[in-house]
C-alpha cells in the first residue's frame, strides 16, 4: 500500500495544522492536529494514497464518519468534519490522550480497572446499537482508555449501518480474527449487534485471563477452534476470577447467536454492579466466614503415666526438650541375699546396727554413683538438645551466624525476578523539555535472566537493561513500554510510563 505523503506533518489542511504522526492502519493514517480557530487538538484520519481513486474505499472510508456522526456518547470517539478532497479526502475527530486497551491488557492491571473498562465499552455499544451501528471491528486496539480511566470506542471502518442496503463487506470477511464471532467468519456481511457482544466478551476474557479465548499455530487452525471448540471456562485459568464474571464471559461467548445476551445495555449495568463490589465490599457486608472449631486441649496424664514417660522431671515434657529415659535397674534382691552372711539369727540390735548399717551403706553408694552418671549424662544430652534446637540469633554479627549447609542437588532453578526498576512504572508521568534525556532501567535476575525489550509507542526501540529516551521536540506525549520474559504465554511482565513535553 502507498503511505501517506511524509510531508503532512508541519502542513496546513483545510483549517487544520498537522502534526506528529500517531499511527497507521489498512486504510490509510491518523496524525495529531491542532485546530487554531478552537484552540483544541483534534485526530486527522487521512485515506491512504492508493485507496484515494478506489470507490468501494473511500465509501468506506466516510461511512466511519456517517457511522459516528449518528452517536453522541461518552464511550464512542466524536467527529468534527469529514472532508471529501479529491485528492487528500480527511476526517477530523476527537483526540484521544490515553493508550490503547492492548497495552492496557498486557500490563494485566487489576480485575477492577478491566471491569470498569468494559463496563464503558458495553455502554458504548449499547448506544451504538440502538442508533442501528454494528461496530464489527471490536478489540482491545480499537479501545482508547485516558489518564482518567474514560474508555473509548474508535475505529469505525467497518461499521454497518441500520437502513443502508449498500454493504460493503457482504460475502466477505472482515475483523480481526482473534475477537471475531463465528457467524462473522462465514459472512461479515450478515452480522448483527450479537458479534460485537462476542468480540467484547472475548475482550473481557483476555483481560481476565491473560490471553483470547481460543489460540492457533495457523489461521485455519483458529478459525476450527472458534467454531468448534467449547469456550474454556475463565475461572479454571484465572481461579481468582469472580463467578459472576466467568458467568458473563461465558454468557456472552456462546456459539450460536440467539443464545448470547439480547441487549449489551444489562452487560454493562451488570458490570457495573460487580465493580462497585470490587471496589466497596463494605457496603455490600462480607459473607460470613465460618470460625474454625474450637479443640479443648488434651487433658494431662495421670501423674503416673507422667513420670513414666518424662522420667525423674515433669519439666521436661515438651516436645521439644530431650525427656529422659526409664532406666530399669531390675528386681531388688533381699538385702540378705546379698551378701554371704552367716544364716544365723540376728538380734534385734545387731540387725539394726550391724548388718542393717552395712547394706544401707553400699545401697547408698551404689546409688550415689549411679545418680551422679544419670545427672551427668542427663546435663550432657539436655546441652546438646538445647544446641541443637536455639534458634539462631537473626541479630547478631553476621559472622557468628553458622552456615546453613545445602546440597548443590537441592538448589531450585531460580526464576525471573525483577530486582530494581526505576523510575516506578504506572502511572508515573514524566515531564521533559524538548531536548531533555531520561535514562529508564530494569534489573533483573534469573536462571536464566530474560533480556528486557523496551518500546515506545508500541514500536521496538532497544534491548537491555536501560533505555535512553530523547525528548526532541515539544507538545507531545509518549508510551515507553518494557516487556521482561514471554508475555505472549502469560508468563512475562510489561510495566509503562508515561513521558510527557509540553509545548
Amino acid at each position: 500500500m502507498d503511505s501517506i505523503p511524509s510531508n503532512l506533518t508541519g502542513r496546513q489542511i483545510g483549517r487544520y495544522e498537522v502534526g506528529r504522526l500517531i499511527g497507521r492502519g489498512g486504510m490509510g493514517a491518523v496524525y495529531l492536529g491542532l485546530d487554531p480557530f478552537l484552540g483544541r487538538k483534534v485526530a486527522l484520519k487521512f485515506l491512504a494514497s492508493s485507496m484515494i481513486a478506489k470507490e468501494i474505499a473511500r465509501e468506506r472510508f466516510f461511512r466511519e464518519a456517517r457511522a459516528i456522526a449518528r452517536l453522541e456518547h461518552p464511550n464512542i470517539v466524536r467527529i468534527y468534519e469529514a472532508a471529501d478532497d479529491p485528492h487528500l479526502p480527511f476526517i477530523a475527530m476527537e483526540f484521544v490522550d490515553g493508550v490503547d486497551a492492548k497495552s492496557l491488557v498486557k500490563s494485566r492491571p487489576p480485575l477492577a480497572q478491566a471491569v470498569h473498562v468494559m463496563a464503558q465499552v458495553f455502554a458504548g455499544l449499547a448506544v451504538a446499537h440502538e442508533h442501528g451501528v454494528v461496530h464489527r471491528d471490536v478489540k482491545p486496539a480499537n479501545v482508547l482508555v485516558t489518564e482518567d480511566g474514560t474508555a473509548k470506542l474508535i475505529d469505525f471502518g467497518l461499521a454497518r449501518l441500520t437502513g443502508d442496503d449498500s454493504d460493503l463487506t457482504r460475502g466477505q470477511v472482515f475483523g480481526t480474527l482473534a475477537y471475531m464471532s463465528p457467524e462473522q467468519m462465514k459472512d461479515s456481511g450478515t452480522a448483527d449487534y450479537r458479534t460485537d457482544i462476542y468480540a467484547a466478551g472475548a475482550m473481557l476474557f483476555q483481560f481476565v485471563t491473560g490471553n483470547p479465548p481460543f489460540a492457533g499455530a495457523t489461521l485455519a487452525e483458529l478459525m476450527v477452534k472458534i467454531v468448534n471448540e467449547p469456550v474454556p471456562d475463565p475461572i479454571f485459568m484465572a481461579p481468582d476470577c469472580p463467578p459472576d464474571v466467568a458467568s458473563l464471559i461465558l454468557r456472552c461467548l456462546a456459539k450460536a447467536p440467539e443464545d448470547r445476551p439480547g441487549s449489551a445495555r444489562p452487560l454493562a449495568a451488570e458490570l457495573f454492579e460487580i465493580l462497585e463490589r470490587l471496589t466497596n465490599p463494605g457496603r455490600y457486608g462480607k459473607a460470613p466466614v465460618a470460625e474454625p472449631p474450637v479443640v479443648p486441649p488434651p487433658l494431662p496424664p495421670a501423674p503416673s503415666e507422667a513420670l513414666r514417660d518424662q522420667g525423674s522431671n515433669p519439666r521436661h515434657s515438651s516436645p521439644d526438650v530431650l525427656s529422659l529415659p526409664l532406666v530399669e535397674l531390675g528386681p531388688l534382691r533381699n538385702p540378705r541375699d546379698s551378701f554371704d552372711a552367716p544364716p544365723e539369727r540376728s538380734s534385734p540390735v545387731q540387725a539394726g546396727a550391724g548388718g542393717g548399717f552395712r547394706v544401707s551403706t553400699v545401697f547408698l553408694i551404689v546409688g550415689s554413683v549411679i545418680a551422679t552418671v544419670a545427672s551427668f549424662w542427663i546435663s550432657y544430652s539436655l546441652f546438646r538438645r538445647v544446641q541443637v534446637k536455639a534458634p539462631t540469633d537473626l541479630n547478631g554479627p553476621a559472622d557468628a551466624r553458622p552456615a546453613p549447609s545445602i546440597s548443590p542437588t537441592t538448589v531450585p532453578k531460580a526464576g525471573t525476578r525483577l530486582v530494581a526498576v526505576s523510575p516506578p512504572p504506572g502511572k508515573t508521568r514524566l515531564t521533559l523539555a524538548a531536548g531533555e534525556s531520561f535514562r529508564f532501567r530494569v534489573d533483573v535476575t534469573g536462571n536464566p535472566a530474560p533480556r528486557p525489550r523496551w518500546r515506545l509507542n508500541d514500536a521496538p526501540v532497544a534491548d537491555g537493561p536501560e533505555y535512553v529516551y530523547n525528548s526532541a521536540t515539544a507538545g507531545h506525549r509518549d508510551l515507553v513500554s518494557v516487556s521482561v520474559g514471554d508475555e505472549a504465554v502469560g508468563a512475562g511482565t510489561v510495566l509503562i510510563w508515561y513521558v510527557t513535553a509540553p509545548r
